[in-house]
């Protein structure tokens, strides 16, 4: 299970700029819309790969959310290194990985 508190100490302080809707049945969301209504809370991931690239570093995943009805998620996430070397969120996005899942419903 995914701890929202500890998600949250992750995230950077900043919004990333692309943050917006982006189509029907996927979502870009800010950190506040992502973890203030328990999102996190139950959520199991899998198949998790990652690359570092200087600075930045990118990581993958399958998330299944607990009220999802068996629906699985592609995520997605853009990490860079904060003041002290440590790595931040930048920025989380998830696609609909299985038929009718909607990530905007999840």
């Amino acid at each position: 299970d995914v701890d929202a508190a500890a998600v949250r100490r992750l995230c950077s302080p900043e919004d990333d700029d692309e943050v917006s809707a982006l189509a029907p049945l996927g979502r870009l969301d800010g950190w506040e819309t992502v973890l203030k209504y328990d999102a996190t809370a139950g959520l199991r991931l899998s198949s998790q790969d990652a690359t570092v690239a200087g600075e930045t570093a990118f990581s993958t995943g399958l998330e299944f959310p607990a009220g999802g009805n068996g629906a699985s998620l592609l995520c997605t996430q853009r990490w860079a290194r904060d003041q002290a070397g440590g790595w931040r969120l930048a920025q989380h996005r998830t696609i609909p990985y299985t038929a009718l899942a909607d990530a905007a419903a999840c």
